[in-house]
This record gives C-alpha cells, structure tokens and sequence, in this order.
C-alpha cells in the first residue's frame, strides 16, 4: 500500500482487530525501547501492516490497515513517496532530502528469487552511492526513482503471494531498463557534482596566488633593474594561474573535462585548488628560463613590451602545461629535432592540454 498524502480516518472502530494487531506486534521480538529513527518507525509499521493482512478476512484487515495508516500519518506524512508491502515486513520510502530507507523482504517468492532479489540489491546500491556522490535536488530525483522500483518489486511479491500463477518474467526487462536509466542520471550528476567541487578548488587556488596583484598595483614606470625583474615575475606568474582557470573553464563548457567522482569530494578540491598553482609555477620556471636564455625565446628590448611578452607567455603556460614543458625541454634535444618539437608544441597549444584533472 502506498501513498503521498496522509490517509483519511476509517468509518467506525475496529476495537478487537486493533487489539489483536498490538498483542501481533508484541510477539515480535523489538531491541530498545521506542523507535528512535525513521527508519525503525517504518520497521515497525511494516511489520504491523503485514500482520494485518495475514487476517482472513480481507474486508476487516483493509480496516485495521486503513486504522494504523491513519494513527501513524505522522511517519508517512514525511515521505512524498512510500511503499508497505501486504504479505511481508517490507517497505521502501524517500524522505524530502533524498534518503531512502527500504528493507528487503526476508523471504521473496520462489517464483521472484534470484531476480527481485538482485535488482533490489542494485537499486539500494545506487540510493547509497547517490546519497555520498551527488547533490540534493538529483539525490531527491534518483531516491524517488529507487523507491518506485522497489515498489514495484513489493506489489509483484504481493501479487504472487496471493496468486501463484501471475507472470513475472515480462516485467523483468522493463525494470532492469528502469534501473539502467537510474544509473545514467546518476552517473550524469555525479560527474556534475565532481566538477563543481572541482572548480570551487581551482577558485580557492586562484584566490592564494592572486595576492600577488598588489603587487602589481604599485608598480611604477620607472621602476628598474631588479626590481622590474621580479614584477615581471609576478605578472608571469598571476598570467599562468589565470591561464590554468581558463583551461578548465573551456573544458568544463565543451565537456572534455574529465573527472572521476569516486576519488570523494575532497580530493577534487586538493586536485583543483593545485590547478592554478601548478599553473604559476610553470609560468615561473618559463619565465625564469627565457631570462637565463635556456629556451629560445627572446623578450623584446623595452620594458612595457617585455612586461606583455612575460604575461603572455605566463598565460599560455599555465593554459597548456604540455606546451610550457615541451619549451623547458626544447633546449635539450639536438638543434636539428627543435624545429619539429617546436611545431608540435604550438599544435599542442592550438588544441589544449585535454589530460583529466589538468
């Protein structure tokens, strides 16, 4: 039996079937004392609700069920989507924040085992795995998808404990079609859930190195030597962690950024958080490499000009570090094969780093 709505009250009493429903519940062993979670309220009221139907006459076990439905609105008034089983002590349910609670027949018919048994093994899987891996609005959608599975499966017991001979077979295929569809959408938000967690890091990156852009604030014009060195410097390096946000963020709206949610989400933020900053060091050691002409690149003579070339190359460092390595290692490979390594990185560099987590 199920529902999305409190039950109405029954016509008349059902005094003696009550009682006899209480003297049920008390024969069935309970460990603690008042049910302490939701999931032991529904225990209970499953188990209550069989012993209902295990009354012969169905007119006044209908009654009893209506009777403890409606005494117990307050657990099912919690749940949009909730499911008893009639024949069993089994139920499935999902609560407004997407968590369901579901306990598996003890016993399913001979003629739904293995069957049930593994796709209700499978569902609960996927409830567990989307309750850790994705938000709440796609944890309440595939909670709600599970349940209906689930129910099915308890209507199907139902229906072949009462009547032996209904089919079951024919189901099969279009609830493994349901379960597979589940799977799908939850592997969809899983995935847009990591890269969220993703980004927030490679946020939280930016945010340490961008501090460097006082320092840029106060340089002056006429500031020589040294000391437009190591502006130059910071420049490169702000333009190289820009450049790593700018790489995910293409990737991340063509959908080649490719991220593996089950690593947990704060691996994600470690792994995106160090994005920018490996993209300001690449852009450092490019820089400090083209200044000790270790690469052969040649910054132009006046100092705004070196000061967009350094931004530049910082950029394009920390968009592409394949291309910002090939250049480091350009000058140790034999004068006739820099010409082609030269050309592969600037295709490299056309067509992005596409490396998972780069």
């Amino acid at each position: 039996m199920s529902g999305s709505a409190e039950p109405s009250a029954p016509e008349g009493g059902s005094l003696g079937l009550l009682a006899r429903l209480r003297r049920g519940v008390r024969r069935r062993p309970r460990v603690g004392a008042a049910p302490t979670s939701l999931f032991q309220e529904l225990n209970r009221l499953s188990i209550a609700h069989a012993d209902c139907f295990a009354d012969p006459d169905q007119v006044a076990a209908r009654k009893a069920a209506d009777q403890l439905l409606w005494q117990s609105s307050s657990v099912i008034g919690r749940l949009p989507r909730w499911w008893l089983a009639e024949t069993l002590p089994a139920f499935t349910a999902v609560t407004e924040d997407g968590v369901v609670h579901a306990s598996e027949p003890s016993l399913w018919p001979n003629k739904l085992w293995p069957v049930a048994h593994q796709i209700w093994v499978r569902a609960n899987g996927l409830a567990i795995l989307a309750k850790q891996y994705v938000n709440p609005g796609t944890r309440f959608f595939l909670g709600w998808q599970v349940v209906s599975i689930q129910a099915e499966l308890l209507a199907f017991a139902d229906r072949v404990s009462k009547d032996p001979a209904t089919d079951f077979e024919d189901e099969v295929p279009r609830l493994e079609t349901a379960l597979a569809q589940a799977w799908r959408d939850f592997e969809t938000g899983a995935v847009t859930s990591a890269r969220f967690a993703y980004l927030g890091g490679v946020g939280a990156g930016l945010l340490l190195v961008s501090p460097a852009s006082l320092a840029l604030l106060i340089r002056q014009s006429s500031v020589t030597g040294a000391d437009n060195l190591v502006f130059d410097a910071a420049a490169c390096a702000i333009a190289g962690a820009a450049g790593a946000l700018v790489s995910v963020l293409t990737r991340v709206t063509n959908e080649s950024l490719r991220v593996d949610f089950r690593v947990g989400r704060r691996m994600l933020l470690v792994l995106g958080f160090a994005r920018p900053i490996l993209g300001a060091i690449l852009a450092l050691a490019l820089f400090w490499a083209t200044i000790g002409e270790v690469v052969p690149l040649s910054p132009p003579g006046s100092a705004d000009a070196r000061y967009a070339f350094f931004i530049a190359i910082g950029f394009i460092a920390g968009f592409s570090e394949r291309y910002a390595q090939d250049m480091l290692l350009i000058r140790a490979q034999p004068p006739s094969e820099q010409a082609t390594s030269s050309g592969a990185s600037s295709t490299e560099l056309e067509a992005a780093d596409q490396r998972p987590g780069a």
